[in-house]
């Protein structure tokens, strides 16, 4: 088996994606909706080692020697560098990520440390749950700094965590509330000390702010409403400087959109949908948005500029429940209940939530995400999205990005309570 595995890699990575992925599902009722930004699908190799997309030398300046393999678009790197380019290698560029144990922010840490790039990760939890971003950055080349024991309400932790910092992300974002971090305080202000400290720095060449697709002031839910706070935050301090990007729902291994319905499919005996699951959604595989940010690097023409990150693919969310459901391969136990009635089961677990430590598993089952409901997330008309930044978006009910789904099949891979369709 050992002597297959080199073949079977090479003969995947010369596969397309849809044919690295035979084993997905094409049910007719999955046909995505029409989306005014709709881009037409095209057959494209999976390109995990985030090169720079093609067109990106036109109006970038080369800030580094060109044996190593970043030409990222930062002026007046004097730091040392050396290697013969890629992970193994120091590019003399340092890049901060709060947020960085997060979901997208593993993905973002692992791409620039690729590079050489040094990558700082201040956290506030226990090492065991960082351990895993240990081995994204070579360990000789020290290109993976964590810095523990953060306290983000510290001013004097954002300083010293940026300080030798090129590039600033933040990737700071919450779901629901919980009672220590209410949403006004990290969408909102903890975006602008952090933005108002890169200001102050003064030799911090550009700073990636994380929104969510939906944001707007007048969005029915809190936490669409502070992301957009956050984002007007942002722009106040750092105009020409940042660039905003706004995700759709995210996929991923890790995700908590496929992973939650399936979870919930296997746990609870009837799945509820808010108003029958007629809300759109526009999914996006977590390592396109990871290689849309970093191609955002190669140009100085993304700064100053906000992006809507969203998948190729408009669903309804009983689409995607449904999807689920196939997917792992039990009976679809779906039912359609009214908001009125799902915010009123969700208003104890909120209220425990926001006086003690303990909150519902289930981030959904929250008032303000029931609100949610009434929210298409697609991409709105007009706006840049990932086609402008050379990126063809993967389909997320196909191959390798939809592969972890089928390991809740009962039984193993192969098997599940009801048998393949």
């Amino acid at each position: 088996m050992r002597r297959q595995v080199p073949a079977i890699i090479s003969q995947l990575g010369a596969l397309s994606l849809p044919e690295a992925g035979k084993a997905s599902f094409h049910h007719t009722k999955y046909k995505p909706i029409p989306s005014p930004t709709h881009h037409t699908h095209h057959t494209v190799l999976l390109h995990l080692p985030f090169l720079p997309p093609a067109n990106s030398y036109k109006n970038t300046e080369s800030i580094a020697c060109k044996s190593y393999s970043t030409h990222l678009a930062i002026r007046g790197v004097d730091a040392v560098t050396g290697g013969p380019g890629g992970r193994s290698s120091i590019n003399g560029l340092t890049a901060t990520i709060f947020g960085g144990t997060g979901f997208l922010g593993r993905y973002i840490a692992q791409a620039l440390s690729n590079m050489g790039t040094r990558v700082v990760v201040p956290h506030r939890c226990d090492a065991l749950d960082v351990q895993h971003l240990k081995t994204m950055g070579d360990v000789y080349a020290g290109n993976m700094v964590l810095v523990p024991d953060f306290d983000i309400r510290n001013d004097d932790h954002i300083k010293r965590a940026i300080s030798k910092s090129n590039i600033v992300f933040n990737l700071i974002g919450a779901d629901r509330e919980t009672w220590n971090y209410k949403f006004d305080e990290v969408h909102v202000d903890i975006a602008d000390r952090i933005a108002s400290t890169v200001k102050s720095h003064g030799s911090i060449q550009r700073f990636i702010h994380l929104s969510a697709i939906g944001a707007s002031p007048s969005a029915p839910s809190r936490r669409l409403q502070t992301k957009a706070a956050g984002e007007a935050a942002v722009k106040s301090h750092l105009p020409e400087t940042s660039t905003i990007f706004r995700p759709a729902p995210m996929t991923g291994p890790e995700d908590r959109f496929f992973n939650n319905w399936a979870n919930l499919a296997k746990r609870l005996p009837i799945v509820p949908i808010v108003e029958g699951g007629e809300q759109q959604v526009q999914p996006v595989w977590v390592r396109d948005v990871t290689q849309g940010i970093v191609n955002s690097l190669y140009s100085w023409d993304t700064l100053g500029k906000s992006y809507d990150l969203a998948g190729p693919d408009v669903f309804t969310m009983r689409q995607i429940v449904d999807f689920v459901f196939d997917t792992i391969r039990e009976t679809n136990t779906a039912m359609t209940v009214p908001a009125s009635v799902m915010k009123m089961l969700a208003k104890p677990g909120d209220y425990i939530a926001s006086k003690s430590p303990i909150r519902p598993q289930n981030y959904m089952l929250t008032e303000d995400k029931i609100t949610e409901a009434g929210t298409n997330f697609i991409q709105g008309k007009g706006t840049l999205g990932l086609a402008d930044l050379d990126v063809i978006a993967h389909k997320v009910t196909e191959g390798m990005c939809v592969e972890y789904l089928r390991y809740y099949r009962s039984g193993g891979y192969d098997f599940g309570s009801i048998g393949a369709k």
